[in-house]
């Protein structure tokens, strides 16, 4: 155990020079429209997965919802994005989802702050850029036959015109930009 242990972690020492150099390339791209960024970490038998995008790119706004119209999109947005089946389909491994966190809190107006501070929240609606966060957690049979993920967010969502995907396995790393023609993250 202890040796599986030292390989996994010699491992990841040298892939990190892999996702420093892809965190520093995306950083600078954060807060795009059209733009989503996700993380996969591969992990024994758990595959996590981090999607962090603009609300833009889902919602189609970024000022705090308010309206009933506005809270119901929202709403079926958040909802979506607890889909998972909707999100992305595995090849090899026999993933099953075991845990989510979707936070659409940054687009949801909270009626006692926003009174308060009215005129406070018209120059913030101006320059508010909200995001969307969500986790992922699954549990695979065998991550070591997990060959690729198919990423049907790009389906669900049109104005997403690219993601930055960055991976990392037991042994292996890379990034990929997906895209409404190509979709999928080959492990391989």
């Amino acid at each position: 155990m202890k040796k599986k242990v030292l390989a996994l972690a010699l491992g990841c020492v040298q892939l990190f020079p892999v996702f420093v150099f892809a965190a520093e390339r995306i950083e600078h791209e954060s807060h795009v429209h059209g733009l989503v960024d996700m993380t996969v970490v591969i992990e024994q038998d758990k595959v996590n997965i981090s999607l962090d995008s603009p609300a833009m790119n889902m919602v189609g706004f970024e000022h705090k919802a308010e309206s009933e119209h506005d809270v119901n999109k929202v709403r079926e947005v958040e909802a979506t994005l607890k889909d998972i089946p909707q999100l992305f389909a595995f090849k090899g491994g026999g993933c099953e989802v075991d845990d989510m966190a979707v936070d659409v809190s940054g687009l949801i107006a909270s009626d006692e702050h926003e009174h308060e501070h009215e005129h406070e929240h018209e120059h913030v609606h101006e320059n508010h850029h909200a995001d969307l966060e969500a986790q992922y957690q699954f549990i695979c049979g065998s991550t070591e036959n997990l060959s690729e993920i198919d990423v049907l967010l790009l389906q669900k969502f049109p104005a997403i015109e690219r993601i930055n995907a960055e991976w990392i396995s037991n042994n292996k790393a890379g990034v990929a930009k997906l895209t409404q023609g190509n979709s999928s993250i080959s492990l391989d």
